[in-house]
């Protein structure tokens, strides 16, 4: 399987990741969230730099469309370009939880990765956070360039997104998709 390779030399560096998220103060800047909310949101996804793991090849842009089913049912994985080392299952998961009204999918994905439940819900704060993180990625690549990113429906339905959580402390933030 594929994460199980060890992928300690194109591991992600979280902190670098965190750096240019929050470059600027861009999204306070922006009028994209209020300090508080920023401050609530930094806090959280600065738990990435406390994980302790031993990077293993992830996708990094496993979505529906990156993926090919043959006709014996194998599933193959393309687009390869963002891979890098990453904590496993919760890369995975997170990415998996973020697909647009697949909880069919989620449900196949933790089954095919040899998941139990009990399993699945041990590794949801991570996977929460990751999906927070990769949220905050996609407004801040997605928010135009004169930042008027209200006029952009995109942006505004991932800021409405993150916006939704009421408690950036709870273990589970985005309730889309989970078994």
């Amino acid at each position: 399987m594929v994460h199980q390779i060890p992928a300690p030399e194109i591991a992600m560096d979280y902190k670098d990741t965190l750096d240019e998220l929050f470059e600027n103060d861009f999204y306070v800047n922006a009028n994209i969230f209020s300090v508080e909310i920023f401050q609530k949101i930094k806090k959280r996804v600065e738990e990435v730099l406390e994980w302790k793991f031993a990077p293993m090849l992830c996708h990094y842009n496993l979505n529906p469309g990156n993926t090919v089913v043959d006709k014996e049912n194998n599933i193959w994985l393309i687009d390869w370009e963002t891979a890098n080392g990453n904590i496993v299952p919760q890369l995975e998961l997170a990415e998996v939880c973020m697909w647009k009204d697949r909880k069919e999918g989620v449900a196949a994905f933790v089954s095919g990765y040899g998941l139990s439940q009990e399993e699945f819900d041990a590794v949801m704060r991570d996977v929460q956070t990751i999906m927070l993180m990769k949220w905050l990625g996609a407004i801040k690549s997605f928010c135009p360039e004169n930042l008027n990113w209200k006029d952009d429906g995109k942006t505004t339905r991932m800021v409405e997104k993150v916006l939704a959580v009421s408690d950036f402390d709870a273990d589970v933030l985005f309730a889309q998709n989970l078994l």
